[in-house]
């Protein structure tokens, strides 16, 4: 037995039962495990950005840099940045990073980040020709999280949950994981997929959250002897 979250594929903030996402097109195709569909709760879980500074929750960081003010940022792999201020991210190519900042990140340009994660006190704006995926292994962390809102234009694929706690306006094609904001809009003309590719670890409890009682429960983990029985 695991403890998992009550979470669904979409989730919005306000009362049980509201419509979630507040707003998407009418070609827009939500693929999830049976009882995990969109839905609204009173309270969403809440990060701990703390916990997103410490390179030793990251097994796989092997040095950190803690920067004193804005800062476009030239990446290598397996590192943790800190930013005390605004980020751009472009044109980059990056393996098993985390970048956290104080302010707003915007990651850019023809960019892939790799088994990552971004996180901004201020707006996370994502847009271009971007390729962003949190890491694989367990635990399952988010692979974008803001204190304020996240913003998504372009030609973007994200492999990985989305967190905000106010707001996501979201206008590319696909997300692969889980969005989680007060609101969500899945805005823009074209076809839309937003999935979990059948995958549990996502509705798994994310490092460095708190999750309310109500969205707490507990999964068999497959292959135990509880499940065979």
């Amino acid at each position: 037995v695991r403890a998992v979250s009550r979470l669904g594929l979409i989730n919005c903030e306000g009362a049980v039962g509201d419509v979630c996402p507040d707003d998407a097109n009418e070609k827009t195709l939500f693929e999830s495990f049976e009882g995990s569909e969109p839905k609204t709760d009173v309270e969403n879980p809440l990060v701990n950005e703390a916990f997103y500074r410490n390179l030793t929750n990251f097994p796989w960081i092997k040095a950190a840099y803690y920067l004193p003010g804005k800062a476009r940022l030239e990446l290598e792999d397996n590192t943790l940045y800190f930013v005390r201020g605004d980020v751009l991210i472009r044109n980059m190519r990056a393996r098993q990073v985390v970048i956290s900042s104080t302010g707003d990140v915007r990651v850019a340009g023809d960019t892939e980040l790799t088994e990552a994660i971004v996180i901004g006190q201020g707006e996370v704006q994502v847009e271009g020709n971007v390729t962003l995926t949190a890491p694989l292994t367990p635990p399952t962390y988010p692979a974008v999280i803001s204190a304020t809102s996240v913003w998504g234009a372009g030609d973007v694929e994200v492999g990985g949950t989305i967190y905000a706690a106010g707001p996501i306006t979201w206008r590319p094609d696909e997300v692969h994981g889980l969005l989680i904001g007060s609101e969500v809009f899945l805005t823009g003309p074209w076809s839309k997929l937003v999935t979990d590719d059948e995958d549990a670890s996502f509705y798994d409890l994310m490092p460095g959250f708190e999750y309310p009682d109500a969205l707490k429960t507990t999964a068999i983990v497959p292959g135990t002897w509880r499940e065979l029985n």
